[in-house]
């Protein structure tokens, strides 16, 4: 999801992941310039509202977050 803060240009990724063992895992990260970077992750509200418009697409990741994706993330 393409975000912009303070000029600055960057992706927020959400992926859904299996470990060795089978559980499945959510990873929220950014990054800049295609490079996957570590730390927090911040979503405002209409950020939400588009990533709850994604998951919709991905039934499987939208499943692991909660009936719909996100909660309180648009009508």
């Amino acid at each position: 999801m393409p975000q912009r803060s303070a000029g600055r240009r960057f992706t927020t990724r959400v992926e859904l992941l299996a470990g060795g063992d089978g559980e499945r895992l959510v990873r929220f990260s950014y990054a800049t310039d295609g490079t996957a970077r570590r730390g927090p992750v911040t979503l405002r509200e209409r950020d939400l509202a588009k990533l709850r418009v994604a998951l919709e697409r991905t039934s499987e990741l939208g499943r692991m977050l909660g009936d719909g994706g996100i909660a309180g993330a648009g009508p």
